[in-house]
C-alpha cells in the first residue's frame, strides 16, 4: 500500500491537524501538546486503516529511556527532523544537543557530536518512513499546581489559613521591545490576592543555562496595574540580591536596593526564594533558604522602594525566570496569608 492510497478526506485532516499544532508550537501556546497529539492521531488513524505504510529499516532506537529530552520539552519543532543540527553545548562545550533550525532544543546532553548527528539520523529516517509514532516528543507535563497538594513545610512567617496555588505560563520565547535577543521564559502566576500581609514562596532549581540572569518574584500590586509592583530576585550567579520596582509593564528599575552579601552560584542546587508584602506598611522583604533546608534568612526590607505605591486592592503574584536552557525544575510555588511581622 503506498501513500497515494490516502483518501482525500484523511489528507485533509491530516493537513488541518498539522497547521493547528504549527500554529500552537510557533506561538508558545498552552495547547500544543494537544495539537501534536491530534495531528499525531490523524495520521496513525491513517496509517491503521491501511492508507499509509510502515517501514523498517532506521535501527535501534538512539535514546529509548528518554535520557536525552526533558519534561516539556524545549517547544523545539520535534516533527522536522530534517532541519535539526548537531552544536556543542553553550554550558558545557564538551557535550552535544540536538536543535530545530530555530535553535531551540530537541535533545541535549550527548557525550560527542556523532552520537547527536546519529540521534538525529535515526528520526530523520523514521519521519521519512511514515513511523509517526516514533517522533521524540516532550515528556508528559506534571500536573497541574492546582490538582497538587501543596506541601508549604518551613516559611519565613507562619502560614495562617489555606495557601493559594500559582498556575503556570511556558516554556515560551520572550521577544523584547528593547531589540534584545529572544529568551526561554517560564512564569508561574497567582492572582486574585486579597490577603493583607502574604508570602510568596517558591522552591527552584536552576540547571543549564543561556545567559545569568535573575530568579525574579513580582508581587504587592499588579502586573498590568497602573500602579505596578515590586520586582525582588536573585541573580544566577548569586553575585546580586536586589530589590526592584516596575512601575509601569515592561519598564522596571532593578536593584533600587540591593543586598551586600553574596551567596554564590545556585546553578544545580535547590534554593527557596520568597517574597513577603505587608500592605498597610507598604513594606516589602526579600528571603532565602539557600542551600535549601539550611533555613530561612532576610536579605532585603524597605518600605515604599523607590518610591512606589501599589494598588490596594486585589495583588497578583508571579515568579519569572528567563535566560536558561534547560527548564528549571520549580518544586513549590504558593502564596500564604501571614499574621504579622517578625520582630
Amino acid at each position: 500500500m503506498s501513500t497515494s492510497d490516502i483518501t482525500a478526506d484523511e489528507l485533509k485532516q491530516i493537513q488541518i491537524k498539522k497547521k493547528e499544532y504549527d500554529d500552537a508550537l510557533k506561538n508558545g501556546r498552552p495547547d500544543m501538546q494537544d495539537k501534536a497529539r491530534q495531528y499525531h492521531d490523524a495520521v496513525i488513524n491513517a496509517i491503521l486503516s491501511g492508507d499509509l505504510p510502515i517501514t523498517e529499516g532506521c535501527g535501534a532506537n538512539p535514546d529509548p529511556a528518554g535520557e536525552h529530552t526533558k519534561e516539556g520539552g524545549w517547544g523545539g519543532d520535534t516533527a522536522s527532523a530534517n532541519t535539526w543540527d548537531a552544536v556543542a553545548m553553550k554550558d558545557d562545550p564538551n557535550q552535544w544537543k540536538v536543535v530545530d533550525s530555530a535553535g531551540k532544543n530537541i535533545a541535549h546532553k550527548f557525550e560527542s557530536q556523532a552520537e547527536a548527528e546519529a540521534y538525529i539520523k535515526y528520526y530523520q529516517c523514521i519521519q521519512e518512513k511514515g513511523d509517526i509514532d516514533n517522533v521524540p516528543a516532550p515528556k508528559p507535563e506534571p500536573k497541574p499546581p492546582q490538582e497538587q497538594e501543596i506541601k508549604t513545610g518551613v516559611t519565613p512567617y507562619p502560614v495562617v489559613g489555606q495557601p493559594m496555588a500559582s498556575t503556570q505560563r511556558g516554556p515560551t520565547t520572550r521577544h523584547y521591545a528593547s531589540g534584545a535577543p529572544d529568551d526561554q521564559t517560564i512564569e508561574k502566576n497567582c492572582k486574585g490576592i486579597k490577603f493583607d500581609n502574604y508570602q510568596w514562596v517558591v522552591y527552584v532549581t536552576m540547571n543549564s543555562i543561556e545567559h545569568d540572569d535573575n530568579i525574579s518574584l513580582k508581587l504587592g500590586g499588579q502586573h498590568m496595574g497602573k500602579k505596578g509592583w515590586y520586582d525582588m530576585g536573585v541573580s544566577f550567579d548569586g553575585s546580586k540580591i536586589c530589590g526592584g520596582v516596575e512601575p509601569k509593564h515592561p519598564s522596571t528599575k532593578l536593584c533600587v536596593v540591593q543586598s551586600k552579601e553574596k551567596i554564590g552560584s545556585i546553578l544545580n542546587k535547590k534554593i527557596g526564594v520568597a517574597g513577603v508584602y505587608f500592605k498597610k506598611e507598604n513594606r516589602v522583604e526579600l528571603w532565602l533558604d539557600f542551600p535549601a533546608g539550611s533555613g530561612w534568612k532576610k536579605y532585603i526590607d524597605g518600605v515604599s522602594i523607590g518610591g512606589l505605591k501599589p494598588d490596594p486592592s486585589d495583588n497578583e503574584a508571579q515568579l519569572r525566570i528567563d535566560g536558561f536552557e534547560d527548564l528549571p525544575t520549580i518544586h513549590e510555588a504558593f502564596v500564604t496569608e501571614i499574621a504579622a511581622a517578625k520582630s
